[in-house]
């Protein structure tokens, strides 16, 4: 069990954070498919792993891993497949042309392991300089298409499950699609 707590009391606080859970869906991309007693054995069985790796830095031994953390059991196998096919239809629609034009980015490879897909929901992330002068960064009047509803109810689960804190739901969310040997190189 979650911490020590027993199924019935995990059930009364998933009720307590008035948890939007949809019961039912249909199509592609429907929704994440959790009756409550369901959603409380669920959480129960989570697990988070916290990682260690000591190394000098000045002088002084610091986990450099400190913060990384893998929740595991947060989504069934069943809804990862739905979290895919929703991607892989927005990927589609971007495609097509039937997103915001700075929702979807598609660069054309110019080399092996260059490149991906990038899908921007609820605010445009610019990655450098773009041809209108934009500098790197949150460009704020460029509209982007909103986070959609499968991606929000990730988001409720991950905020009640406590994998992400209350104090920070995120109000946007970058999808980058990888081709097998593509990388995103290191970037702080």
């Amino acid at each position: 069990m979650a911490a020590g707590r027993s199924v019935d009391k995990i059930s009364e606080e998933l009720k307590s954070l008035s948890l939007c859970v949809l019961v039912g869906g249909s199509g592609r991309g429907g929704g994440i498919l959790l009756d409550e007693d369901d959603e409380a054995v669920r959480f129960a069985n989570v697990r988070k792993n916290d990682f260690k790796h000591w190394e000098k830095v000045r002088g002084r031994m610091i986990n450099i891993l400190d913060g990384l953390e893998l929740h595991t059991g947060v989504f069934s196998a069943v809804e990862q497949r739905r979290i895919v096919d929703c991607v892989n239809d927005f990927q589609e629609k971007g495609r097509k042309g039937q997103l915001r034009e700075r929702t979807y980015s598609e660069p054309r490879k110019w080399m092996q392991g260059k490149g991906r897909v990038t899908i921007q929901f609820g605010c445009c992330y610019n990655y450098a300089m773009d041809s209108n002068g934009n500098p790197l960064g949150i460009i704020r009047d460029e509209e982007v298409d909103p986070i959609p509803p499968l991606l929000k109810q990730m988001i409720k689960r991950m905020v009640a499950w406590h994998v992400l804190p209350p104090s920070c739901i995120p109000n946007s969310c970058i999808v980058n699609i990888y081709d097998k040997d593509d990388c995103s190189p290191p970037h702080i």
